[in-house]
């Protein structure tokens, strides 16, 4: 199964802090604490999908600069083709994570010159040939895309994060074509279990998953609600990247046919094991060791 990831790259520096509000201090040292590793929702997906075992085509914008290099040797280390990297950004995009002794997070994220370049249509559609399913992040260059994707008849996934309400219109490109759709319940106008239902009737979507955080995920799908319950791990380092965790192994399993109920089940484990380390793009199971939790939990 040939899967496209089309979404943002960055370079994620994590910094570990007591707690939040965060206290003024002039300075704070620390050893062997702070990391620095290539991150963002597009890689973050990408990357997990490979881990798995899908074979991924990665559709990203990069930069020429010295963090740029970082980026295309870490995309080529985690197996990912370099082919469909458009090089047009000055600078490389930027995020700092603040995370607390709890899991929660502070995210700094600077996207430098990325809203406002475009990704060339013509590599688009050589790194759609051949694929079978497609994880289209909410980023901007991806907007104009979407189109493209519908139009090949290729199904999608999009994960537009925070969808504050039911005509989002900077989401609606994905609300009106993703045959899946995956979003947090942070920042919804009502809760989950009503929400789903109706975004469901208004565009049509065929499944819809809501991130509940330490409550695990809502899964809508054939006018039904079903709540499958988080993993904890023994230890939570940072909850940075766990959505993209949720939604990457979800789709490795569903775009082969599993049952969206069962891909769910394994994504959320993927997704708590996942943030006990630190680092958006850190902590992933293949597929192999995954199954081999989800078995000892199902006997358990």
């Amino acid at each position: 199964m040939k899967l496209l990831v089309c979404g943002n790259v960055n370079v994620e520096t994590s910094v570990p802090v007591e707690g939040f509000p965060l206290e003024y201090q002039p300075v704070n040292y620390l050893k062997f604490q702070t990391t620095m590793r290539v991150g963002g929702v597009g890689f973050n997906v990408a990357k997990a999908l490979k881990t798995l075992g899908s074979e991924v085509h990665f559709a990203a914008l990069t930069a020429p600069d010295l963090p740029g290099q970082v980026v295309r040797q870490e995309i080529k280390r985690s197996g990912l083709p370099l082919a469909f990297l458009s090089e047009v950004l000055s600078e490389t995009p930027q995020a700092v994570v603040l995370h607390d002794p709890a899991g929660r997070r502070q995210i700094f994220t600077d996207l430098k010159d990325l809203p406002d370049r475009t990704y060339s249509q013509q590599l688009f559609h050589e790194a759609l040939q051949g694929t079978h399913f497609a994880v289209m992040t909410n980023a901007p260059f991806v907007k104009p895309l979407v189109q493209d994707v519908v139009g090949s008849g290729v199904p999608f996934v999009t994960d537009v994060q925070d969808l504050q309400s039911l005509h989002h219109e900077y989401n609606l490109p994905f609300l009106e074509h993703a045959e899946v759709l995956f979003f947090s319940h942070e920042k919804m106008p009502e809760p989950p279990a009503e929400f789903a239902p109706k975004l469901a009737r208004t565009y049509g979507t065929e499944v819809i998953v809501v991130g509940l955080g330490e409550e695990g995920a809502l899964l809508y799908q054939d006018r039904t609600l079903q709540h499958v319950p988080a993993y904890p791990p023994a230890v939570v380092r940072s909850t940075v990247g766990a959505g993209d965790a949720l939604c990457a192994c979800f789709t490795h399993f569903y775009a082969r046919g599993m049952h969206p109920l069962e891909a769910l089940q394994r994504a959320v484990v993927f997704a708590g094991v996942k943030i006990s380390t630190t680092g958006g793009s850190e902590g992933f199971l293949n597929e192999t060791q995954l199954e081999s939790v989800f078995s000892t939990l199902q006997h358990g």
